[in-house]
């Protein structure tokens, strides 16, 4: 009797066990297959999928982490004006409408006053013809005119003013900090330290202490204050297509719906969002599309360094006076 108990618990002990194996089996081989059907697809990498220190060594390369950003393969992952954009697009598009802009810009300076013509003298002839005398014509009454509604000056948000920068410039065509410049990141294409850092400066990067005053290059309208990685941010709206971007601010002096003189401070130089140092991020878009801060009938008004240029800079850049 007793080996008949024996056998039993042994018998139900190896069933126990195989059923074991067999649902491990079954579980792993599910587990297994659920694994395969949820892997993750590979994308191309971007900036915030670096590690910490991979960031640290973009940032201290003078790249920016809010920068547009192109694959392996040459197309747009971040920040497209167009999807799928490449990067020799990209610097096309950027050449035809900092020319367009240029031109346009161009054309404002060569625009002269319309003088109208002068009028001409009337010489009264005497006549020795005898007249009859007439009856005087009748005055006509008119109802007293209207005086007209005469717009109100602009009330201009500015509680200081730029010591250099002209007050009658309609387009960004002067630098908005008062200080010869140091430029530690060219506008244009360049070559990514590690994968998923930015291969397109949509601005220059402008180096100066923080608390340096910043001021509007042109007059403007203040229309929205981005933030991420663009730290404390600001952006002016100058109409005739230009519009300006300025981040990393310590502090701003508008608000959005503020108009703004030529050169009047609207923020501080500072290291917030994704910075390594105070800089100044400086970028202007025309119709939409991104221009180059340093076209060639620009200059900034203001002599300049630069640390490093952009591969798509022409040789011969010009170090320039101050306008």
């Amino acid at each position: 009797m007793k080996k008949v108990t024996d056998y039993a618990i042994l018998f139900g002990m190896g069933l126990f066990k195989g059923i074991l194996l067999v649902y491990s089996f079954v579980l792993g081989g599910t587990a297994s297959y659920a694994a395969g059907l949820l892997k993750a697809e590979s994308f191309p990498g971007t900036f915030s999928d670096l590690s910490f220190q991979n960031r640290m060594a973009v940032l201290a390369q003078g790249y920016e982490g809010f920068e547009t950003k192109f694959d392996s393969s040459g197309k747009c992952i971040s920040g497209c004006p167009y999807r799928g954009i490449t990067l020799a697009q990209m610097q096309r598009l950027s050449n035809e409408n900092t020319a367009a802009g240029n031109a346009y810009i161009n054309n404002l300076g060569q625009m002269a006053d319309v003088v109208s013509p002068p009028q001409q003298e009337t010489v009264d002839v005497a006549q020795d013809i005898e007249t009859s005398p007439v009856a005087p014509a009748p005055v006509p009454s008119y109802p007293t005119p209207t005086p007209p509604v005469v717009p109100p000056a602009p009330q201009w948000k500015c509680s200081n003013h730029s010591n250099i920068v002209k007050i009658t410039n309609t387009v960004p065509v002067q630098a908005p900090l008062d200080c010869d410049l140091v430029i530690t990141s060219d506008y244009g294409s360049r070559n990514a330290p590690t994968a998923g850092a930015s291969t397109w400066h949509g601005g220059i990067d402008l180096s100066a202490p923080t608390g340096t005053p910043v001021y509007a290059p042109a007059g403007g309208r203040v229309v929205a204050m981005p933030g991420g990685d663009c730290g404390l941010g600001l952006e002016l709206d100058h109409g005739n297509g230009f519009v300006t971007k300025y981040c990393h601010l310590s502090a701003r002096a508008v608000s959005v719906g503020d108009v703004v003189q030529a050169g009047c401070h609207i923020g501080n130089v500072g290291n917030t969002g994704v910075s390594t140092g105070p800089h100044l991020h400086y970028a202007i878009m025309y119709n939409g599309k991104p221009f180059d801060p340093l076209y060639p009938e620009n200059r900034l008004g203001r002599s300049y360094s630069m640390s490093q240029m952009s591969s798509g800079r022409p040789g011969g850049t010009i170090l320039p006076g101050r306008i």
